[in-house]
């Protein structure tokens, strides 16, 4: 059985679209920025995060310190931190360690460019 070209556009649209359909867009804009000042997010995994072993260490701490703890001890300093915790509904299932939990942290600081490769380099974005 042969599929026709267009059979074939139609369903490449169709998985196209089903694969950002599954992406959670990222919210942007928690702080009102000052001069010099810029927001970056991190989307939050399911255990790959570079500060997984502080959230074994300290089970009972909330992941915003946890992530706090962290960046104090890469020396990466900032001005604020908001960690938007997803909804239930938000929720993708996937457990494997790479996958997003639905959550964000956003993180404010000053328009620095070591502060901003060291974020980058852990894996927040612009």
């Amino acid at each position: 059985m042969k599929i026709g070209f267009t059979k074939m556009k139609i369903l490449f649209v169709f998985i196209v679209f089903l694969f950002f359909s599954c992406q959670k867009d990222e919210k942007s804009g928690y702080f009102e920025l000052g001069k010099n000042e810029i927001e970056m997010n991190y989307q939050e995994t399911q255990c790959s995060d570079p500060w997984y072993e502080l959230v074994i260490l300290h089970q009972d701490r909330s992941k915003k310190a946890i992530l706090k703890e962290y960046l104090d001890l890469k020396k990466i300093k900032y001005l604020d931190m908001v960690y938007d915790k997803a909804s239930s509904d938000e929720v993708i299932s996937c457990t494997a360690c790479t996958c997003f939990t639905g959550s964000v942290f956003y993180i404010k600081i000053k328009d620095k460019s070591d502060n901003i490769e060291k974020l980058k380099e852990i894996g927040f974005k612009l």
